[in-house]
């Protein structure tokens, strides 16, 4: 049996109220608020990337190496490719189809190491995995392609060598949840690995079931070393799994909870980048802002401490970040461009 602990950052303040029985494993509920991360820093006048004139209706960026990656929702390729350092166009790479080595949608950038691109296609619940260097000389062959039936039910994905991790319904049953599970790709086996639904501890008073279920079905994760993050857009929480422990700790802030009749459709944690130092959150904070846009960029260390606050001027729905110096965002609504990349420096 699991034991509930709640913990707060500020002041460095712990108070622990123990609500279930254990002997050794604890999940927690740690609190925390914007002053944790210290004074905000300002970022001004982003730099604009003349490929922005390349752009249609892109939907997410990702840089690897000095490539920058954006993907297009409605075009023969699924996604531009742009050197970083130069700003130079380089084309259009991944072919979009149902073939085996095309492409319906580019739902998530994969982490492959660094001479390997992977991305999911959750329409075909297909993962294509390209060699860096032939994707960006204008080779649009793959050189690893998974398909799994199981995929098409995952909301969000990790990889990790033959391993798939996971939210969404597989079971695809009524009363079943959005719930965590991996894939083995190589011997076409599903566990349901940490055996837990998102936030199945939190107890939210006021909170109807079918909230919970929408929180639950918009949760994204991604693996970081033997823990699963998993964050939400419908609460201002993301939580982290330890795999080896199987505990949980929920990470809730910095706004409160919010159990107003406006829950579904105030956003929250939009996007993420991780690096090997930090984590780092786009985080809606402005209503008035369109959708997934958001100015406000929230940086943890690995463990979920806070760290810093970045306030953009210009507002991005997808970004990512190089090596802990330079942010790379897509915005929209310029007087120049219908989109635009942008790039704040962050040192």
């Amino acid at each position: 049996m699991l034991k509930l602990k709640k913990v707060y950052f500020l002041a460095f303040a712990m108070l622990c109220s123990c609500s279930r029985e254990s002997d050794s494993i604890e999940d927690e509920e740690i609190f925390f608020v914007y002053d944790d991360f210290g004074t905000e820093i300002k970022l001004d006048e982003p730099q604009t990337l003349l490929a922005s004139d390349s752009l249609f209706k892109p939907t997410k960026i990702h840089i690897l190496k000095n490539y920058l990656f954006v993907t297009e929702r409605v075009s023969q390729n699924v996604m531009h490719v742009i050197h970083s350092e130069t700003g130079d166009y380089l084309g259009m790479r991944g072919n979009r189809g149902a073939g085996p080595n095309e492409v319906l949608d580019v739902w998530q950038f994969l982490d492959e190491g660094s001479e390997r691109l992977g991305i999911f296609d959750i329409e075909q619940g297909k993962i294509l995995v390209y060699n860096l260097d032939s994707l960006v000389s204008g080779n649009n062959i793959p050189s690893e392609v998974y398909q799994h039936k199981d995929l098409i039910f995952s909301k969000s994905i990790d990889k990790e060598q033959s391993l798939i991790f996971s939210i969404g319904n597989p079971i695809q049953q009524s009363e079943s949840e959005d719930r965590f599970y991996s894939l083995d790709l190589k011997s076409n086996s599903m566990s349901l690995g940490l055996d837990r639904v998102p936030f199945e501890d939190l107890k939210i008073d006021g909170l109807p079931d079918e909230f919970i279920h929408k929180a639950r079905y918009n949760a994204k994760l991604f693996k970081l070393e033997q823990r699963i993050i998993s964050y939400y857009q419908d609460l201002p929480m993301f939580e982290i799994y330890d795999l080896e422990t199987n505990s949980k700790k929920a990470f809730i802030g910095p706004d409160e909870l919010n159990l107003s009749s406006e829950f579904g459709s105030l956003y929250y944690y939009s996007d993420v980048f991780r690096s090997d130092n930090y984590i780092y959150f786009l985080y809606v904070t402005n209503r008035e802002f369109k959708d997934y846009n958001a100015n406000v960029v929230l940086v943890f260390d690995t463990s979920g401490k806070p760290v810093k606050r970045y306030v953009l001027e210009t507002p991005i729905f997808s970004f990512s970040i190089y090596k802990d110096d330079q942010l790379y965002g897509l915005s929209e609504g310029s007087d120049r461009y219908e989109y635009e990349i942008i790039k704040y420096n962050l040192k």
